[in-house]
């Protein structure tokens, strides 16, 4: 994984931690190879999922630019293909059926997308510009 997301939220649900997999390798590799995993993955960019090799489902949502999810399907077996035309990027995990998940029509927030876009935003008062 390339670094680690506080959170993911929408309303009153959040996932945390959330990995993020930006680079080739670690989108190539995402959860394959865990017996299990606490928190969540977020693939970008990425529109297609494949659990084969997987020791467990997943609960995948897929994103747009604007953190609009598209799509989202709980409990995909292993050995599956899926996907979404439009998504920018899926947070997965392991499926808990107990658990809350995403829905179609949620707009997700990631805090440190966040944190970083106010960081920047002081920076640049404090240098006179705009970023």
């Amino acid at each position: 994984m390339d670094e680690e997301v506080a959170d993911a939220r929408s309303g009153g649900f959040r996932v945390s931690p959330v990995l993020v997999a930006a680079t080739m390798a670690a989108r190539a590799k995402g959860l394959l190879g865990t017996r299990s995993f606490e928190g969540a993955l977020l693939l970008v960019p990425c529109r297609r999922v494949h659990t084969f090799g997987m020791a467990y489902s997943l609960d995948i949502a897929f994103v747009d630019r604007s953190g609009k999810v598209l799509r989202s399907v709980r409990a995909i077996g292993p050995n599956r293909l899926t996907g979404c035309r439009g998504a920018l990027a899926t947070i997965e995990r392991q499926h808990d059926p107990c658990d809350e998940w995403f829905a179609q029509g949620d707009t997700i927030a990631l805090a440190a997308a966040e944190r970083e876009r106010k960081r920047s935003e002081r920076m640049s008062s404090v240098r006179g510009y705009d970023v």
